[in-house]
C-alpha cells in the first residue's frame, strides 16, 4: 500500500471507531482547535473531498498520517479490535453465545476460539461483526 492509501484506510477505521464509540481513542490530529481523524474531507461537515495539505496544512503534514502512516494504521487497526472484541464478548455472556458462532453468522467466517476471535479476520469483517453486535444491541432496545 502507498503512504495515502495506509492513510486512508486509518481513517476509514476511526470512521467505524467513531460511529460506535465516538471520537475517544481515534488516530488524528488537532487543526483550528478541531480533531480531525479523517484529513481527507472536510472539518466541517465530512461530506465534501479535501487535499488534505491544502486544507490543513502543516497540521496535516507533520500528523502520523504523513509522518508514519504504517504506524497509525496499525495502532487503527489495533484499536478496532480491541473495542470490537469488548463488545463482542460483553453481548455473547450477556446471551449466553458463543463468539464464534456470532463471527460466523455476522459474516460468514469461521474462527477459532482459541486467542483473539477477530484478529484473523481483515478490519471489514471486524467492523461487520461490530456493527451485528452493535445492531442487535440497539434493535432489542436495551440501549
Amino acid at each position: 500500500m502507498t503512504a495515502e492509501e495506509l492513510a486512508r484506510k486509518t481513517a476509514a477505521i476511526n470512521y467505524e471507531l467513531i460511529i460506535t464509540h465516538g471520537l475517544d481513542g481515534c488516530i488524528g490530529f488537532e487543526w483550528q482547535g478541531l480533531f480531525i481523524h479523517d484529513p481527507f474531507v472536510d472539518p466541517q461537515y465530512g461530506a465534501f473531498p479535501v487535499n488534505p495539505a491544502q486544507q490543513y496544512g502543516e497540521a496535516y503534514t507533520q500528523s502520523i498520517f504523513v509522518t508514519d502512516p504504517a504506524s497509525a494504521l496499525e495502532m487503527a487497526q489495533q484499536q478496532l479490535r480491541e473495542k470490537a472484541s469488548d463488545d463482542l464478548r460483553r453481548y455473547c455472556v450477556k446471551h449466553g453465545l458463543d463468539e464464534a458462532a456470532v463471527i460466523e453468522s455476522a459474516c460468514g467466517v469461521r474462527v477459532q476460539e482459541a486467542g483473539s476471535v477477530l484478529e484473523a479476520l481483515t478490519d471489514e469483517e471486524v467492523a461487520t461483526v461490530w456493527s451485528h453486535v452493535d445492531g442487535a444491541v440497539l434493535a432489542s432496545g436495551r440501549i
